[in-house]
């Protein structure tokens, strides 16, 4: 007797689905269907955007430091979330961003004040949303909101007078 067999299409299929569960599927120590979910998710996310900023690093930006940087938390990010401590990989993924969008103001490479934080912050909070727990989503919002507070204090850029001229409502 003779296997059937098998057609083109369910060969595809079978090779996608093992390149899926060889690049995203979570540590077998993980056991809630929750935990795997958010270990596939950062995972996917960080590959996503080591990959981008890889390709990015080979057009030679302007800022190759701060593409680099963002790689390198990117990369060990998703290294990170393949183990069984894929929640410190989240919180390594959303804080390495954060504090990317303040290292060009601190060491006065960023162009305009608001460019540098409008540009890069509010992805954080979006994915701080996405992986983290509620209590990470207002940890990374507290250390946002203190950095664009202080940042008179630490960066030549922004004036001190630029928080004072907006009228309160």
């Amino acid at each position: 007797m003779t296997l059937p067999a098998k057609n083109n299409s369910q060969e595809k299929q079978s090779v996608i689905i093992n390149l899926n569960n060889l690049l995203f599927s979570p540590h077998p120590n993980i056991t809630v269907i929750d935990g795997r979910r958010q270990a596939r998710l950062t995972a996917t996310l960080s590959l996503i955007l080591t990959c981008a900023l890889g390709i990015g690093l080979l057009f030679r930006p302007s800022s190759y430091i701060t593409f680099l940087i963002i790689f390198s938390f990117a990369l060990s990010s998703y290294l990170l979330s393949r183990t069984k401590y894929f929640l410190m990989s989240a919180y390594l993924l959303t804080f390495g961003i954060l504090v990317n969008a303040f290292l060009p103001l601190y060491y006065g490479t960023a162009s305009r004040f608001l460019s540098s934080v409008y540009s890069i912050v509010p992805l954080t909070f979006v994915l701080a949303s996405a992986l983290l727990p509620t209590s990470g989503q207002v940890l990374i919002t507290i250390i946002g909101i203190s950095a664009t507070a202080l940042a008179p204090l630490y960066s030549d850029i922004v004036p001190p007078y630029v928080f004072t001229s907006f009228p309160i409502v």
